[in-house]
C-alpha cells in the first residue's frame, strides 16, 4: 500500500462481517494500525457507542447522518491527521 487512508468510516452491518471484525482485520496491517475509524450504524445507544470506543473506534455516528455536521467532523479529523503527519516529518 503506497499511502494508508486518512480515516475509516465503517458500517456496523456489512454483508460478510461486522464493523468490529473489519476494524480488527484492518488493524492487523502495520500501516493501518493508527488510522482513525468511525463506526456508522443505525443502532443508537450509549452502550453500543461505548463498545465501539472500547474496540478502537474514535467516533460513533448513527444514521441518518446530518451531512453538514458529518463533513465538518471529517474535516476536523483529517486536519488533525495531517498536522500529525507534518510534525512527524520534521527533523
Amino acid at each position: 500500500m503506497a499511502r494508508p487512508p486518512d480515516l475509516f468510516l465503517l458500517d456496523m452491518n456489512l454483508p460478510d462481517m461486522n464493523g468490529f471484525d473489519l476494524l480488527t482485520a484492518l488493524r492487523a496491517h502495520d500501516c493501518l494500525k493508527h488510522v482513525p475509524a468511525v463506526m456508522v450504524t443505525a443502532t443508537a445507544g450509549a452502550e453500543h457507542a461505548d463498545a465501539a470506543r472500547a474496540r478502537g473506534f474514535v467516533g460513533y455516528w448513527t444514521k441518518p447522518l446530518d451531512v453538514d455536521q458529518t463533513l465538518n467532523k471529517i474535516d476536523e479529523w483529517l486536519a488533525e491527521v495531517h498536522r500529525g503527519r507534518s510534525s512527524e516529518q520534521r527533523p
